[in-house]
């Protein structure tokens, strides 16, 4: 089941691409907010993968071991809804 996006703690990142990364750790849910608004919630994602956003190149390791890996819906965030 997702967890709601406005549920899930958002924190900034410094990323041309995407503005936000959270993790919700029971619901195993990443969730990225991208530049232009569009929360894109990501199940069964392991925490190794949300703390692999911690490296200097996140948008490289986004594409290489997130993006198309795991099952993602993009949602509105709260501002769009």
């Amino acid at each position: 089941m997702l967890t709601p996006v406005a549920a899930v703690k958002m924190v900034p990142v410094d990323v041309s691409s995407f503005v936000a990364v959270g993790y919700v750790t029971p619901a195993r849910q990443l969730g990225i907010t991208f530049r232009n608004g569009t929360m894109l919630p990501c199940q069964n994602v392991p925490g190794v993968r949300y703390e692999g956003l911690a490296v200097p190149r996140k948008e490289a390791y986004f594409k290489t071991f997130i993006e198309h890996q795991f099952i993602a819906k993009p949602a509105p965030t709260p501002e769009q809804s």
